[in-house]
């Protein structure tokens, strides 16, 4: 990832330091941060701007399938494209890293994700090593709807 200092917002890898800033950002959009640790936030990006944490996302990787997870942008930074650059961005990472499938649950995003090309799935569809996750068997409510999108071979 080469990002532009020049620009007015920088996408970067977050950092364990960064661990308060993002369960600030998290709670504020309403998403529950009770299974992250700061060790976790080397699967996450953030996009900073003037020197605050205005979006995040991160992914769980099992072998050839990931989790998206935890995408929101700040209230204030809302309707700049800053939760379709990080979606775009970690589909890119984890091409790169071999996995075939993304999925994700959410509540509120749906029409987002479809927008990203993402679809919806009955749960019940889920592989194992993504049902097993606390953010699937525990954290996210059953109405959450739980979407796919094939990303490699």
């Amino acid at each position: 990832m080469i990002c532009d200092p020049q620009q007015e917002e920088d996408l970067r890898p977050l950092l364990p330091s960064d661990f308060s800033a993002v369960v600030r950002l998290l709670e504020a959009g309403s998403l529950s941060s009770d299974d992250l640790t700061p060790d976790d936030m080397d699967s996450f990006l953030g996009i900073v701007k003037e020197d605050a944490l205005a979006a995040v996302g991160g992914l769980q990787l099992f072998g050839s399938e990931a989790l998206m997870r935890s995408v929101v942008t700040d209230p204030d930074s809302r309707g700049r494209g800053y939760a379709r650059r990080i979606a775009r961005q970690l589909e890119s990472d984890a091409r790169r890293r071999g996995v075939r499938a993304i999925y994700l649950l959410t509540e509120t995003a749906a029409t987002f994700f479809e927008s990203l090309g993402y679809r919806l799935e009955s749960r019940a569809k889920a592989p194992a090593s993504i049902a097993a996750t606390d953010q699937f068997a525990k954290l996210c409510p059953d109405s959450a709807g739980f979407m796919i999108k094939r990303v490699g071979g």
